[in-house]
């Protein structure tokens, strides 16, 4: 019995190593700051594809006074806005603008992060399972976590823990940076 825990505590020492290694890996995903617009890379799939002239004689634009907050990198006279979209199911949300430039005769995507708010309600749940050996032998317990209110970077919360002969449950401050 105790071979089969040893096996199975090298493997999860082994899966810790591995994703530490990985995660000090440089990231290929650019982080958006909140006060930075981003010019988007070109979609993957069409990289490669030649693009091709087509004569457009008229084309609907977005005029610029109409928009709030248009970003800097846009507010050139060269660029005219063709639509606006936000993107709602990233942590802070993001607006998304789709831009022509009309002296290279391409267009563009930026993308602008929403300034994260001071106050929010969060509202993330998580329930796992722990493992492991201790002082007294073997323990199991399952675990939950509900994130309730976010003030800056600070997390308001519950966690709970159910096991062998215990439970509890515990208000959780946490800070993230």
């Amino acid at each position: 019995m105790k071979e089969i825990l040893l096996i199975i505590l090298a493997i999860l020492i082994c899966a810790i190593i591995l994703m530490l290694l990985y995660k000090s890996l440089p990231s290929k995903v650019k982080y958006i700051e909140s006060s930075r617009v981003v010019k988007a890379d070109e979609v993957r799939e069409i990289k490669y594809v030649e693009k091709v002239e087509i004569p457009i004689e008229k084309i609907k634009i977005i005029p610029k006074d109409k928009v709030k907050e248009v970003p800097v990198e846009i507010r050139d006279t060269k660029k005219e806005i063709l639509t606006i979209t936000e993107i709602r199911n990233c942590p802070d949300g993001a607006k998304v603008f789709s831009v022509i430039d009309t002296e290279k005769k391409e267009g563009e995507l930026y993308i602008k992060k929403n300034e994260r708010k001071i106050f929010e309600f969060v509202n993330s749940r998580e329930i796992g399972i722990n493992y492991g050996i201790g002082f007294d032998g073997q323990e199991i317990r399952i675990i939950g976590r509900w994130d309730i209110y976010r003030i800056k970077d600070l997390r308001i919360g519950v966690d709970g823990e159910w096991g062998k002969n215990m439970g509890k449950i515990m208000l959780k401050l946490s800070y993230s940076f």
